[in-house]
Parts: structure tokens; C-alpha cells; sequence
């Protein structure tokens, strides 16, 4: 009888130990499922945080408020192509005729910075720049010259036209009023020793000038 008692009792305790364990897995999963949640709820909040694109667009704007785009005049003898070149801020002479070399791929190396004065600007070109050493090879398709006046002339009249109309806002005024002198290292007269033209740098660079140097090399 004793033995019966005692296997009813352990039956029992087998039965209470199962349920036990039962109940503990059970709270384990509610408890791993109110985590996962959590995760998830934070997840969300996490994704709400993200710049909306109204916010993004008006980043770009403040962007482009920080832009300025200039016109470069590239040509000769009045006849000039126009092209569009974007600065981080309102160029100075010298990075616009940096903008003019980048664009064409010839060498612009200045032997100083671009000063101001005698009612317009003065380029100072140096000894190593495409007027004394020709055009770079190969050439840019679009802007091929065919010999060393054809480059110079261009790159004169190019630089001109470009300060000329940059610096001067034609709605303003006449930029053919702004005068543009040039001048070669050492302060010196623009000598192409080549093509045995010199540009006197105290008058203003004009096509007329470079024309009547150009049939009468002699005077200056």
C-alpha cells in the first residue's frame, strides 16, 4: 500500500515538473516576442528620422545659391562661341582665363595676377604659356588651330572678350569699355618673337591693333 502512495507521489511531481517547464518556455517566448517588438518599434523610429526630400531639395537650392556661372567668349576677330563654366563663387580675371585654358586644354600660365588699373586690366603671360610654345598635343577637336597666329590671335581676342564681358555687366554698360592690356614676364611688351609681333603693353589690345601688327610687323 505504502508502495502504491509513494508512485502516485512521484507521478505527481513528474506531472507538476512538466507543467513547470511548460509554463517557463512559454514565458520565454512572450518575452522574446515583447523584444522583437521593441527591436522593430525602434526600427521605425529610426526609419522616421531619415531627411525627407523636402528637406533634401532644399539643401540643393542652398547649394546653387552658392554658384556662379560665367560665360566664356572663345574665338576671334568678333566672332566667339559662348560657354557656360560654373564657379563656387564670382570669378576673379585670372580664374576666368583658368576656365578658358581648362576649356580648351592650352597652356594660360600667368607670370603674375591679373591687375587693375589705367581703366581696365593687365595680363601678364608666362614664359612657358601656349602664346611662346604653340598649341598642346593632340589637340581639343573643337578648338583646333591650324597655326601659331591663328592660336595667339585666339587666345588674345578669347581672353578679352571674356573680362570684358564679366566684368562689366552689359546691361550696365559697354563692356568694350573695360581695356585689356598684355604684358609678358618681367613686365615687359608681348613679344611673339615668331610670328615677330610685339604688342606694346602702355595702349589696350584691340583686333585693329593685332591687324595693323600683323601686315606691318615693323612698327609698333
Amino acid at each position: 500500500m505504502k508502495k502504491k502512495i509513494l508512485l502516485c507521489a512521484a507521478i505527481c511531481a513528474m506531472i507538476l515538473a512538466a507543467a513547470a517547464g511548460c509554463s517557463g518556455q512559454s514565458d520565454s517566448q512572450s518575452s522574446a516576442g515583447t523584444s522583437s517588438a521593441g527591436v522593430q518599434s525602434e526600427t521605425d523610429t529610426q526609419s522616421a528620422d531619415v531627411p525627407v526630400s523636402s528637406e533634401q531639395a532644399a539643401s540643393d537650392a542652398a547649394s546653387d545659391a552658392n554658384t556662379e556661372t560665367a560665360v566664356l567668349y572663345i574665338g576671334m576677330n568678333g566672332q566667339f562661341r559662348e560657354y557656360p563654366y560654373t564657379f563656387t563663387q564670382q570669378p576673379t580675371p585670372d580664374q576666368l582665363i583658368q576656365a578658358i585654358a581648362d576649356t580648351t586644354g592650352w597652356n594660360l600660365s600667368l607670370a603674375d595676377i591679373t591687375t587693375t588699373g589705367k581703366g581696365g586690366v593687365t595680363v601678364s603671360f608666362a614664359s612657358d604659356s601656349a602664346l611662346f610654345t604653340g598649341p598642346p598635343e593632340p589637340q581639343k577637336e573643337e578648338f583646333h588651330v591650324y597655326d601659331l597666329e591663328q592660336l595667339c590671335r585666339t587666345i588674345l581676342d578669347s581672353i578679352q572678350a571674356t573680362l570684358q564681358n564679366n566684368i562689366i555687366d552689359p546691361t550696365l554698360g559697354d563692356p568694350g569699355n573695360l581695356h585689356v592690356y598684355y604684358c609678358m614676364e618681367g613686365d615687359k611688351p608681348l613679344e611673339i618673337a615668331n610670328l615677330n609681333i610685339t604688342i606694346p603693353m602702355e595702349q589696350p589690345y584691340s583686333t585693329d591693333m593685332w591687324n595693323y601688327l600683323s601686315r606691318d610687323p615693323g612698327q609698333g
